[in-house]
């Protein structure tokens, strides 16, 4: 009893005839004694009392948690009856929403018929509010994935709630009451499994629900204060303020044992990718591990309430509407002192060192070449049209970063927001002030990282759809100046980043009501590209991804929403033009000799050659593919060779990557791919040999299998090649000698 009370707690579970639970696991071993344990006798000695207290205590709790067995679990009777109806609700919504097809119109109406039915009345106590924290469960928990979970929850409850009035669930029970109940309960606490996950949705999840105006963040307040959680006079923050500078809980724990501070490469993980070299403890490549939580007041050591640290980090939706919900929030986190203007001040602070990213460090410089002189041919006013392109390393700007990573979710919330309106606000200084520089991709990518780091996926859908138009604008601002670059491919990489973000989160992306609107404008953005109507017109790498993006997204938008038009969204065929043939040619090509290869290493060596070609050297370089046979094995080898000088850098990898997928956009270079692969693999589709002897190519070096093997793949990856087609064709070729089973589809 002393040891384990929990082994002598009472149970009701009935046995009969047709049962066959055995008769040791019911009642209580107890229940054998004639009298209570403290009533048996105890051997004298100054411990006795102690004992004897011990005894009483451990009795109460098994008599108290047997109680709580009878009330909750038994399965005699009526309860038994209530048990298995309980179970039952339970396992048929969760099969329910594991099972929804979002690309279904009538998904959520199917699926609210199978959670909620037709019935009007309980079938058994609390089935209404059980029902829903089933349903909130599911969209936080850490055994499911993506975020359309949050998406799918509050449109079932919205069409749940239509059923009665003022945010009734049930004649006599309101959802504020029921999500009320769920915080109390049912959300995560520091320690438990998965925490920093669950936490994370938790936030999303109510994020969502008050922008869906379902759940009110002045009545949660409300009844904090009325329960006593909260306390005016007694500000939140004010009893953390010596804590929040410096939490010793967010260190590694091994780390913090071998006097370490956390490594700053860890809070940069995800966003910039880790550069491999040969100082490395070995050639093998280091698999990305699982990014630790930075957030502050997410430790058991924090001496919070449950309600406290989720009112510190809940977002409020930075809108005129949500005015009196944040004033609200500031006076009980931190009174009406200065406190209050501190906290404040600290975003605007990180914002403003993150928006130098962008204003100071990356960024484009585009001239206006009508103050340049009149005479054409002067370097001057050669120098004068050269866009400047500034791509510092990540490290120069990894502090600020790391800042907003350990910042609470609100104040990520409205620190990324402010970044948002800096980010856009260059585009609107481009285009009707005369200025001369516009963020670039990477500062574009930086700006979505927070947005999603702080689970802001709305903001997200948002700034694009307000940027495109201002990209769209920007396109023809560069053509005026006379900027000699490839006609839209600085909109386009924006737009590439765009279709990146909308494929991580993409069934959210379809369920949004904005959808449409947003792949409307990708179209857009890229028409030009995809229905050329001068001959000076051609296709970018990034405005091929983009297309590729729109066609799956425009059949899967059809679907889900039934009746909005998307005629405007191009049509099919000039989207599945954009694809690369699956099929190599059946005349390959052939290699002559190596000297094409310097008129294509120029264009990989240099940053902003790579980034931001010069139109007419890239109409020559396209016009020498089309008409010189070999010519593409030449680009090819070229950038293999380039790769090979920038190492393992991803970043130099796929700019190379992006090269040739501008020019594969508008000549096939399939073949070409194919047949430096294949011999690089020694495939068996590799008749003879076209690698000069003299080529750095060479398989039997290990250190250069995996800049290779990554190139190709970023090759596939940006649809130079079909990412099918090459498997099949390793598969058959290189793959099918070492295995004995036949290789499906390989005939």
């Amino acid at each position: 009893m002393l040891e384990c009370p929990q082994a002598l707690i009472w149970n009701s579970f009935r046995v009969s005839s047709h049962q066959t639970l055995p008769n040791q696991l019911c009642g209580s071993p107890l229940d054998i004694l004639p009298c209570t344990p403290d009533e048996l006798p105890v051997p004298a000695g100054p411990a006795k009392d102690s004992v004897l207290s011990i005894l009483k205590s451990r009795i109460e709790d098994i008599k108290r948690r047997s109680w709580a067995v009878k009330r909750l679990w038994a399965l005699n009777s009526n309860e038994e009856n209530t048990f298995t109806l309980t179970v039952e609700r339970v396992l048929v919504i969760i099969t329910a929403l594991d099972t929804i097809d979002v690309t279904d119109p009538r998904a959520i109406v199917k699926t609210y018929v199978k959670i909620f039915g037709t019935w009007t009345t309980e079938q058994f106590e609390y089935q209404t509010a059980i029902t829903v924290k089933v349903m909130l469960q599911w969209a936080v928990t850490a055994q499911r994935g993506e975020s359309y979970r949050v998406s799918v929850v509050i449109a079932l409850l919205k069409r749940h709630l239509l059923r009665y009035r003022d945010n009734f669930i049930a004649p006599d029970t309101k959802i504020q009451d029921v999500l009320m109940e769920f915080l109390s309960t049912e959300c995560p606490e520091p320690g438990a499994p998965h925490f920093a996950e669950e936490y994370r949705y938790i936030i999303f999840l109510f994020y969502e629900l008050q922008r869906a105006r379902i759940f009110s963040h002045d009545k949660y307040v409300q009844d904090l204060i009325r329960s006593g959680d909260l306390n005016h006079a007694q500000p939140v923050m004010m009893k953390l303020r010596d804590g929040i500078a410096a939490p010793e809980d967010k260190e590694n724990p091994e780390e913090k044992e071998n006097g370490k501070e956390p490594r700053e490469q860890d809070l940069l993980r995800p966003l910039f990718p880790k550069s491999l070299d040969k100082a490395s403890k070995d050639s093998k490549t280091e698999l990305i591990e699982e990014e630790p939580d930075h957030h502050i007041l997410m430790s058991k050591n924090d001496n919070l309430s449950r309600h406290e640290r989720f009112l510190i980090h809940l977002p409020i939706q930075q809108i005129e509407l949500n005015r009196s919900d944040r004033n609200q929030r500031l006076v009980m986190l931190y009174g009406i002192g200065e406190d209050r203007e501190q906290a404040t001040a600290a975003q605007k602070r990180i914002a403003d060192n993150i928006a130098k990213i962008w204003q100071k460090k990356v960024n484009l410089e585009i001239p206006d070449a009508s103050k340049a002189l009149a005479d054409a041919s002067s370097k001057e006013n050669a120098a004068n049209r050269e866009l400047r392109f500034r791509r510092k390393p990540a490290e120069n700007y990894s502090d600020c970063i790391a800042t907003f990573k350990t910042q609470t979710y609100y104040d990520q919330h409205v620190i990324a927001n402010i970044c948002a309106d800096s980010f856009l606000d260059m585009f609107h200084d481009f285009l009707t002030r005369g200025g001369q520089m516009i963020p670039t991709s990477e500062s574009l990518d930086v700006l979505f990282y927070l947005l999603e780091y702080c689970m802001n996926i709305d903001e997200i859908i948002s700034v694009s759809i307000e940027l495109i138009s201002l990209l769209i604008k920007c396109d023809k601002e560069v053509a005026a100046r006379q900027v000699p670059i490839i006609p839209g491919s600085a909109s386009a990489q924006h737009g590439h980043v765009i279709a990146a973000y909308l494929s991580s989160h993409y069934q959210y992306f379809l369920m949004h009501p904005e959808a449409h609107k947003l792949l409307r404008g990708l179209f857009e953005l890229v028409e030009p590209q995809l229905r050329p109507r001068d001959k000076e017109a051609c296709m970018s790498s990034w405005g091929r991804s983009v297309a590729v993006f729109m066609l799956t997204a425009k059949v899967d938008l059809i679907k889900v929403h039934n009746g909005v038009d998307l005629i405007q969204v191009g049509r099919l065929s000039d989207l599945r033009n954009v694809f690369p043939s699956s099929e190599a040619p059946l005349a390959p090509p052939k290699y002559s000799n190596g000297d094409r290869e310097n008129a294509f290493s120029e264009i990989m060596k240099d940053l902003k050659v790579r980034r931001f070609m010069n139109y007419h050297e890239y109409k020559k370089k396209l016009a020498l593919l089309n008409q010189s046979p070999g010519a593409g094995i030449s680009l090819i080898l070229a950038a293999y060779n380039a790769a090979l000088d920038g190492g393992r850098r991803i970043e130099v990898l796929s700019d190379i990557a992006t090269v040739i997928a501008h020019f594969a956009a508008n000549k096939p270079l399939e073949g070409d791919i194919y047949l430096v692969v294949d011999e690089l693999c020694c495939s068996q589709h590799c008749k003879e040999k076209i690698l000069p002897s003299s080529s750095r190519l060479k398989t039997e070096n290990v250190e250069h299998l995996y800049t290779m093997a990554t190139l190709t793949a970023l090759l596939a990856a940006k649809h130079c090649i079909s990412a099918h087609a090459l498997i099949m064709r390793l598969l058959q070729g290189v793959f099918k000698p070492f295995t004995s089973t036949p290789i499906p589809g390989s005939g």
